[in-house]
């Protein structure tokens, strides 16, 4: 394994990740437990996007997992 690989693994195994992967850790979550997404959909039926341009494709994937939960309205 590269010495890279092995810090991301050591990272991973303390729970740490960096902050450009938290929408691939939601995306995860999300996915695994459905019933998360719906606990959120329902808390929060709308969802606006500020500098939608600059969303990344895991957070669309994040959203997409949210509007099948029951999203009602999500704006860009």
């Amino acid at each position: 394994m590269l010495p890279c690989q092995q810090y991301k693994k050591m990272l991973a195994d303390k729970n740490i990740v960096f902050q450009n992967e938290t929408a691939l850790v939601a995306y995860r979550l999300l996915k695994k437990y459905p019933i998360i997404a719906n606990a959120v959909s329902e808390r929060f039926p709308i969802i606006i996007i500020d500098e939608a341009q600059d969303t990344s494709i895991d957070q669309m994937a994040v959203f997409d997992l949210l509007s099948e939960a029951g999203i009602n309205s999500i704006f860009l």
